[in-house]
C-alpha cells in the first residue's frame, strides 16, 4: 500500500507486518500515517547460498565461452571467505576490491561478503593517488586483486590474488554470524571538500531491495552487468539476479562503451534485462535504430543515474519492443534505490520528462521546506529519503554524518533517521513524485555523481592557478559537461593538456572539466562566494585543445572531420591540432562519432584511430594515407 498527503509518501511491503508501530507527521493541516520500519533482517551472501542449494547446476555468471554455475561460484566465493578470515576479515572489516571484468569479479564480491567483510571497489582505471587515498580512508588490511591490476593498489595492505586461489575450499564453511546491521560495501563517491568519501551501506536495505525486486519480478532473468563496481547499481544488477537463479552476463571494458557492439550483444546473448544510465540509454536507443535488429527477448530496461528525458530515439526502441517496460529509478548511493516508476506500454503515452514515481517498499519519501515541513501538492521543496533503505552514514566521518543524516521529525523512535538528498522535488496531485533539479552544487555527469567542490579544490592546488570555479553548463547539443574558469598567477600561462594531466592525477576522467577559461576575476554573488548562476551562462573564451590560435583546416578531409568534431563535441573553434580528449572528448563521444565520421568519409573508420591519433590533423592524414580495405 502507499500512502500520500501533500509532501509525504511512503510505502510498506506487501503482505509483511510493520516492524514498528504507525506514527503520525503533520502535512498542512491533514495528520498522515507515515511508517518508519526498523533494519530489515538477513544478509545478501545468505540470498545467494539459499538459490545456489535451489538451483546449484544453472549458470550464474557468463562472459564470453567461459561460465560458472551457482555450485562453482559459492565453492570458490567460500574458499576465498576462508583465505580472507584467516587474514583478519569479518564483521564490518573493509576489503579491497580491484579487479577487472572477469568472472574473478563474481568470485571477488560474493567471497569478501561470505567472510563477513564489506567490499571496497577499487577501480584500477583511477589514478593511483585517488586509490591510495582510498584505502587510507576506509583502513583496508587486505586487498583482494588480479595479477593483472595489481600493481595499481597500494602495497601498504595484504594483497591476494584471485587468480591464485584454489577453486574450492577444504571442508564445509560456517557461515559468517551477523544479521542486516552489518556492513555490506563502503562505495566512494565524489566530496565537496576535496576528498571522496565513503558511502557505508549495510546489508538490511540490500535486502530489502533485494526481496522489493523479487516482489516485482521473480523470473530467472539474464542480465547485463554494465555498472562499474564502483557504482551502487553493479549491486543491484548482481543480486537481482543471482535472487532468482538468473544469470549475469559480463562485458569487457571496451564492449561496454560501444554502444553499437552493445546492442548487437545484447541481440545475441539474448539479454533479457538491462540497467544503463540515461546517457547510455539514448546511446543504445540511437545503436538498436542504426542496427535494425530487435532483441527480441528484452523485456526490462532501468534507468538511473540522472533526469530521465524521453527523446524520439527512446520512443521509437520501446515502440518497436512492445514487451519490454521501462522503468525509471531514483535514488542517491547513500539509499541506493528510493523511488521507482514504471513507464505505460504505450510509449506514445510517455511525458518528455517522466517521474521518479513512488517509493519502494519500506522506504519513505518527504518533500520538505526550509522548516522541515511538508510542502502542498505540486510546490517545490527538498527531497529528504527515510525507512529502511538508508546507509549507515559516511566511513569514518562523523561529522559529514550528521549533516546529512538527521533525525526522522514525522517518527517517535528517537533513532530513527532521514537522509537530506540535496534535490527538489514536488508530489503531483496523484501522489506521484518528481523531481527537478539540485538543490546544491552536486550535478550528475555522464551517470556520475560529481562534487564540484572536488575538481576546485583539485584545480586550487595546482601551484600557477590563483583561484577557480567549476560549473555544469550545457553545449550547443544541450548535454551537461563540466567547465572550469580559473583565474592564474601573473607572468604564467596553462594549456588544456596541462590542466588535463594535472588533474589526471588525483580525479578519474568523468570529472575533469571538458572547457577551461581563464578569467581576469571570477564572478561573486552578494555573499562572496563563486556566482556559479552566472558562470553557468557567460560567455567564455575558452581554451583552446592546444598550444597556440586553432589552426584552420587544409584539406577536403579535414574539413568534413573538423564539422564532425564539432557537432560532437558541440563547440565551435576547433583547431585541425587540437586534441579530442583535451577537448573534453571521452569512450562514449568517440562512440556516438563513429557513424558520422563513416558519413563523412564514406567508410568505417576504426574506433582505436580515434584514440591513436586525437587530432583532425593526424586522423585526416591516416585516413587518406589508408588503403579501402583497412578494418581494426
Amino acid at each position: 500500500m502507499h500512502s500520500s498527503s501533500s509532501g509525504i509518501i511512503y510505502e510498506e511491503a506487501v503482505n509483511e507486518p510493520a516492524l514498528t508501530s504507525r506514527e503520525s507527521g503533520c502535512a498542512d493541516e491533514n495528520e498522515v500515517a507515515v511508517v518508519r520500519r526498523g533494519q530489515v533482517a538477513g544478509r545478501v551472501d545468505r540470498l545467494f547460498s539459499e538459490q545456489a542449494e535451489r538451483t546449484p547446476d544453472a549458470v550464474a555468471v557468463a562472459m564470453g565461452d567461459e561460465a560458472m554455475t551457482y555450485r562453482e561460484l559459492e565453492e570458490r566465493a567460500e574458499a576465498l571467505a576462508r583465505r580472507l578470515r584467516a587474514l583478519g576479515a569479518g564483521r564490518d572489516v573493509p576489503v579491497g576490491l580491484c579487479v577487472e571484468r572477469r568472472l574473478e569479479m563474481a568470485v571477488g564480491v560474493l567471497g569478501i561478503l561470505k567472510a563477513g567483510s564489506a567490499y571496497v571497489p577499487l577501480d584500477p582505471a583511477y589514478p593511483a593517488e585517488r586509490l591510495a587515498l582510498m584505502v587510507r580512508d576506509a583502513a583496508v588490511a587486505v586487498i583482494v586483486a588480479q595479477t593483472k591490476v595489481s600493481a595499481v593498489v597500494n602495497d601498504s595492505a595484504a594483497l591476494l590474488l584471485l587468480d591464485a586461489l584454489p577453486d574450492e575450499c577444504e571442508g564445509p564453511m560456517v557461515p559468517v554470524e551477523g544479521d542486516g546491521r552489518d556492513l555490506a560495501y563502503v562505495l566512494y563517491t565524489s566530496g565537496s571538500t576535496g576528498r571522496p568519501k565513503g558511502v557505508a551501506m549495510p546489508h538490511g536495505p540490500l535486502v530489502n531491495l533485494i526481496e522489493w525486486h523479487r516482489s516485482l519480478d521473480a523470473q530467472a532473468r539474464r542480465t547485463l552487468q554494465f555498472a562499474p563496481l564502483s557504482f551502487d547499481v553493479s549491486f543491484q544488477e548482481m543480486f537481482s539476479t543471482w535472487s532468482t537463479g538468473g544469470t549475469l552476463e559480463l562485458i569487457s571494458e571496451a564492449q561496454r562503451l560501444q554502444p553499437d557492439v552493445l546492442w548487437e550483444l545484447i541481440v545475441e546473448r539474448g539479454v533479457e534485462r538491462v540497467f544503463v544510465p540515461v546517457v547510455m540509454l539514448q546511446q543504445l536507443a540511437e545503436a538498436a535504430g542504426r542496427s535494425g535488429r530487435d532483441a527480441p527477448r528484452l523485456r526490462e530496461v532501468i534507468t538511473a543515474g540522472e533526469s530521465l528525458r524521453i527523446t524520439p530515439a527512446v520512443r521509437r526502441l520501446f515502440t518497436s519492443h512492445r514487451d519490454c517496460r521501462l522503468h525509471n529509478h531514483y535514488g542517491p548511493t547513500e539509499t541506493h534505490v528510493a523511488t521507482w516508476w514504471a513507464l505505460p506500454e504505450d510509449p506514445e503515452s510517455w511525458p518528455d520528462l517522466p517521474p521518479i514515481g513512488r517509493p519502494i517498499h519500506n522506504a519513505a519519501v518527504c518533500v520538505l521546506d526550509a522548516g522541515m515541513q511538508p510542502v502542498p501538492a505540486g510546490q517545490t521543496g527538498e527531497l529528504w529519503i527515510g525507512g529502511a533503505v538508508l546507509a549507515r552514514g559516511y566511513w569514518r566521518d562523523e561529522e559529514k554524518t550528521a549533516e546529512r543524516f538527521v533525525k526522522d521529525p514525522f517518527s517517535r523512535d528517537g533513532d530513527a533517521l532521514m537522509y537530506r538528498t540535496g534535490d527538489l522535488g514536488k508530489v503531483d496531485g496523484d501522489g506521484v513524485l518528481h523531481c527537478v533539479g539540485r538543490a546544491d552544487d552536486q550535478v550528475k555527469i555522464r551517470g556520475f555523481r560529481v562534487e564540484l567542490g572536488e575538481i576546485e579544490a583539485a584545480l586550487g592546488r595546482h601551484p600557477d592557478i590563483s583561484g577557480c570555479a567549476v560549473a555544469a553548463r550545457k553545449n550547443e547539443a544541450g548535454e551537461k559537461l563540466l567547465a572550469a574558469f580559473l583565474t592564474i598567477r601573473e607572468g604564467t600561462g596553462l594549456t588544456v593538456a596541462e590542466l588535463r594531466a594535472w588533474l589526471g592525477k588525483t580525479l578519474p576522467d568523468y570529472m575533469i572539466p571538458a572547457r577551461f577559461a581563464v578569467l581576469p576575476a571570477l564572478p561573486l554573488s552578494l555573499n562572496g562566494k563563486s556566482d556559479r548562476r552566472a558562470l553557468e551562462v557567460m560567455d567564455a573564451d575558452w581554451l583552446a585543445g592546444g598550444d597556440g590560435a586553432p589552426v584552420a583546416p587544409r584539406t577536403k578531409t579535414e574539413r568534413k572531420l573538423l564539422v564532425v568534431w564539432e557537432t560532437t563535441l558541440g563547440r565551435k573553434r576547433i583547431g585541425i591540432d587540437d586534441d579530442f580528449f583535451g577537448l573534453g572528448g571521452h569512450s562514449l563521444l568517440v562512440m556516438r562519432m563513429l557513424p558520422l565520421l563513416a558519413d563523412a568519409v564514406g567508410r568505417p573508420v576504426p574506433m582505436r584511430w580515434v584514440f591513436e591519433e586525437r587530432t583532425v590533423a593526424r586522423l585526416a592524414e591516416r585516413i587518406e594515407g589508408s588503403e579501402a580495405g583497412d578494418s581494426e
